[in-house]
């Protein structure tokens, strides 16, 4: 007890203070009142659980064990914890401005966040305006052009029939050279020529007059214009708005119509499909040509072939509708495109050794040959001449 109270009396500067051993009462508010009014130092220990103790346990509890000791009342504490808040009073304003500097910035990355989410709302609306006003306006193009192309083909429509009206008033010496001189040619051509039932309802005395015009009008190079299929009461309005039919011949035309076009098909004009359409299948009359001479010549020899001029070499349009009208199948089309598009890089070959390089893919040499025919790539070598060299 000596020791302690040696070292609270050191720390506090004040005499030795009044000790208070705590058995069976401790100091209550009465007392401590009376202690705290007399200015006195006065400090209890508390040894209650020492009643039958030893002297030894005894002096162990009141000398060496400070827990059982506490102040009751000094009267410097006062200005001592005075002096305690003064000196680390640095250090709580440092702490107070930290708390108050870390909760300012909490708040103010919280605005931040807020003004942040309220901007992107904001960009998010205007986003959405800016894009619903491109779909009004996008909505509004798409409206003009299909304006404007139903427009053009309206007129289109007026200038074909109008054509078509002033053809049909020709005679038909005029329709002849008409024709002639569409085709390029100095003759109708032969290998149009079909012995069809009601040939003679069309107002001519040549068949092959209005058999060339619908070969003409309908097949040659229309697949060049997008056009690969032809339907079977397409081709018979068509005819009439061309020629002169009278009404009770008007059968025996739809007759002789729907023979002509299956000629076509077994010459290879053109191929039969579903519904009464007929898929286009040479590009040209100088594709048919071609195809017709491989034909017929059963001891045609390929080293003839050679490459159509690079220059008339046919457009993407047309061998994609021709392949489309030709293949259904969507893959086999897409591989024989293919082939199509990287012929470039074979032109300085001969024809026939690219038709042996892709017969690995599209089975027969005979089969590329023919594909490359209708497409419009390959013709024939004058007999007269030999197949000339390939040059890049």
């Amino acid at each position: 007890m000596a020791s302690s109270a040696r070292t609270s009396e050191s720390r506090l500067k004040v005499s030795v203070p009044s000790v208070e051993v705590a058995v069976t009462h401790f100091v209550d508010d009465y007392k401590l009142a009376l202690i705290e009014q007399r200015g006195v130092a006065a400090i209890e220990i508390d040894v209650s659980l020492f009643r039958d103790a030893t002297f030894a346990a005894l002096e162990t509890a009141l000398f060496d064990d400070p827990s059982r000791t506490r102040w009751l009342y000094h009267p410097q504490v006062t200005s001592a914890e005075a002096d305690l808040l003064a000196s680390i009073k640095d250090k709580l304003d440092a702490a107070e401005m930290s708390a108050a500097y870390r909760s300012y910035s909490r708040a103010q990355m919280e605005e931040v966040e807020r003004a942040y989410r309220l901007a992107e709302r904001e960009r998010d609306a205007e986003q959405e305006q800016v894009q619903a006003e491109e779909r009004r306006v996008e909505a509004e193009q798409d409206a003009l052009r299909r304006k404007v192309a139903e427009e053009a083909r309206r007129k289109q429509r007026h200038e074909t029939l109008k054509k078509a009206s002033a053809f049909k008033a020709r005679p038909e010496d005029h329709k002849r050279l008409i024709l002639l001189h569409r085709l390029g040619l100095s003759d109708l051509p032969k290998i149009l020529g079909a012995n069809v039932r009601g040939a003679m309802s069309f107002g001519v005395a040549d068949p092959l007059v209005w058999q060339t015009t619908l070969f003409g009008g309908l097949i040659h190079k229309q697949a060049a214009e997008g056009h690969g299929w032809i339907a079977t009461n397409f081709a018979r309005a068509w005819m009439r708005y061309r020629f002169s039919i009278p009404p009770t011949m008007a059968q025996s035309a739809n007759n002789a119509i729907d023979e002509y076009l299956m000629n076509l098909s077994t010459v290879g004009a053109l191929i039969p499909c579903k519904n009464a359409f007929f898929a286009i299948a040479v590009a040209d009359l100088a594709a048919l040509e071609t195809l017709d001479a491989v034909r017929k010549d059963r001891n045609f020899d390929p080293a003839r072939f050679q490459w159509v001029p690079r220059d008339k070499w046919p457009g993407a349009m047309q061998v994609g509708t021709l392949t489309e009208a030709m293949i259904p199948n969507e893959g086999k089309a897409r591989a024989w495109m293919n082939l199509a598009r990287n012929l470039g890089k074979h032109y300085w070959r001969h024809p026939l050794e690219v038709c042996q390089w892709a017969s690995d893919t599209f089975g027969r040499e005979e089969n590329v040959a023919d594909y490359l025919i209708r497409t419009g790539y390959l013709c024939i070598a004058p007999t007269s001449e030999s197949a000339p060299a390939q040059t890049s």
